[in-house]
């Protein structure tokens, strides 16, 4: 466990310092729209190194010491969040008093990999994130 906890930080290191330099470098780019587009591009991978190590620490996941109670509604509005989606292109209907027992950071990553794969497919660019028979539904055009 030690092994793995000490490579998974050096993978993690190593992947970061790139992303860190290219972000600084990304400032010396002569135009705004050549800035904002690298800096996309680099907030993206620092993302994605994120959500690596989130896979990481499921996984490995032993103790549920940090599961709480959340409402649903709460976890929802964090993924939308985090997905860097506006909320118009979204109908949630979801009861406000639906809770779950779940590690907050982790689900809420989880519900928003479901809103980017949602919004990647959708024709119309527009998600419904409804519960039907107790499952929490993601529904698009496409």
């Amino acid at each position: 466990l030690e092994s793995r906890t000490l490579f998974l930080r050096n993978v993690m290191h190593e992947l970061k310092t790139p992303i860190a330099k290219g972000t600084i470098a990304t400032q010396m780019l002569d135009t705004q729209k050549q800035r904002d587009r690298f800096s996309s591009i680099f907030g993206r991978l620092e993302s994605l190194v994120l959500e690596f190590a989130l896979i990481e620490e499921v996984t490995s996941i032993n103790n549920k010491n940090d599961f709480k109670e959340y409402r649903l509604v709460d976890i929802i509005d964090g993924a939308i969040d985090m997905a860097r989606v506006e909320e118009w292109r979204f109908t949630v209907n979801i009861p406000t008093a639906k809770k779950i027992n779940v590690n907050y950071r982790l689900y809420t990553t989880a519900v928003k990999n479901m809103i980017d794969n949602a919004m990647k497919y959708a024709t119309d660019k527009h998600i419904t994130i409804v519960m039907l028979h107790d499952e929490l539904c993601f529904e698009t055009l496409g």
